[in-house]
Order: structure tokens, then sequence, then C-alpha cells
């Protein structure tokens, strides 16, 4: 049975060593997704960095990163190349791109604090909107 979808299911990856709050904040997200989901496949799931990189088939998937560099090896990976949306204080922040296939997001901080900081800023300022947008086929304008 077909329990994710490439186009539509999204990876929230934390790092398996991760702190009890980055994990919260990452499940936030989530739900946060699940809510806005509204069919079977458009929805969230949240893994651990060793299972996203132990296979290939969940880095074919829409990725949010939730952790710095230091405690989410993907995040470490992605840092590097995904393009800063921005950031406060640089303290917290929101890393994307909508262009690449799959999409690709870091949400981090220098502490788990400012780790939360970068995903409420990513969920409150429009920037999970334009993605959810982006890969479920919403309106396009949103991301201009």
């Amino acid at each position: 049975m077909k329990l994710l979808d490439r186009r539509e299911t999204i990876v929230v990856v934390v790092g398996g060593q991760t702190s009890g709050k980055d994990r919260a904040v990452a499940m936030a997200l989530h739900d946060e997704i699940n809510q806005r989901g509204g069919a079977l496949y458009r929805r969230a799931v949240v893994v651990a960095d060793e299972a996203y990189l132990g296979g290939t088939e969940l880095s074919r998937h829409p990725t949010i990163a939730v952790g710095g560099p230091g405690v989410n090896a993907v995040a470490a990976q992605l840092v590097p190349v995904v393009p800063t949306m921005f950031s406060v204080d640089e303290q917290a922040f929101v890393q994307a791109d909508f262009e690449s296939q799959p999409t690709r997001v870091v949400l981090w901080g220098m502490t788990a604090a400012s780790t939360a900081q970068a995903v409420e800023m990513f969920t409150t300022h429009g920037v999970l909107a334009a993605l959810l947008d982006r890969i479920w086929g919403g309106d396009d304008s949103a991301l201009m």
C-alpha cells in the first residue's frame, strides 16, 4: 500500500540526536502542514536525518530540515546551498529554494529557541503558504 506521494507528501527532517525542543517544534510544523493538507497524501511526515540520508526515496520528496547544521545532518548539507530568505539578528534563519525539484527548506537557529523562532516566521509570514501553493498546485501569484 502506498503511504507517501512524492509530489504531495512533505518530509520534515530532524536531527537524530536533536533536543526535545527541536523535535516538538518539528511536530508542531507537521501538525500545521497536515491541518492545511485536506487530502490523502497532502501531509507531512517527520523523520530523523539518519533515515532520510539512509535511502534515496525520502530525498525525492519536498523537504523541510528543522535544526541547524550542528544537530541535523540534512541541514548541514543544505545550509551552504539553499538561499537565505531572511534571518533575524544572525540567530534565526529561513532558507528556501522553491525552484529546485524537489523543493528544499531549512529552518534553523543558533539555539533551540531561535530554531523555534525560524519555524514561527516560516509559518506566520506566508512562506509556508507559498511553499504549499507551489507543491500542491495553488495560486502561484503568492510566490511573486
